[in-house]
């Protein structure tokens, strides 16, 4: 699965009991595309505003930093994905 960061907390890519960033630093920013647990997070769906006839609503998810897999760096619709 493949998301896209809208919004990332303060304790995102840090120690939790120290505070001190991460060595790798932090390696995905906001409007960043990533893979993400098929089950992982607690996700909700939204229904699209002004897309009536849209057969999926949208769906959101928070993520812990450490349940990322990795940043993708291609169009993520210039690909198939199976899983």
């Amino acid at each position: 699965m493949i998301g896209k960061i809208v919004a990332m907390g303060p304790l995102a890519f840090k120690n939790k009991d120290t505070m001190v960033p991460w060595p790798e630093g932090t390696w995905a920013q906001v409007g960043d595309f990533v893979r993400v647990p098929k089950w992982g997070g607690d996700r909700w769906e939204i229904k699209v505003p002004g897309e009536d006839d849209a057969e999926d609503p949208a769906l959101f998810m928070t993520l812990n930093d450490h349940e990322l897999i990795a940043k993708v760096t291609a169009n993520p619709l210039s690909f198939k994905a199976y899983v």
